[in-house]
């Protein structure tokens, strides 16, 4: 996922029959998996998202990103990080 699109938001994706109708099918829980980007200008041309029902526990990847390592008292007397 690109820096900065919110891939830990769920969001509530309205179904249409056709691109489009007004009227709305279904409202669903999502959660963006890739976004595909334009290459000169970085706009959004596709977004995959994955169904997440309110009931339904998804097991997702979190990047972390561990700062101040070189600085951390911990760190100097010898303790780690698990990464």
């Amino acid at each position: 996922m690109p820096l900065g699109w919110p891939t830990r938001w769920l969001f509530d994706l309205e179904v249409h029959p056709d691109f489009e109708s007004t009227d709305v099918i279904e409202i669903v829980r999502v959660l963006p998996r890739k976004v595909h980007l334009e290459a000169g200008s970085d706009a959004p041309l596709n977004v995959t998202f994955i169904r997440a029902p309110s009931s339904a526990l998804l097991k997702v990847e979190v990047p972390l990103v561990f700062r101040g390592e070189d600085v951390s008292p911990g760190l100097k007397k010898g303790q780690y990080t698990w990464k």
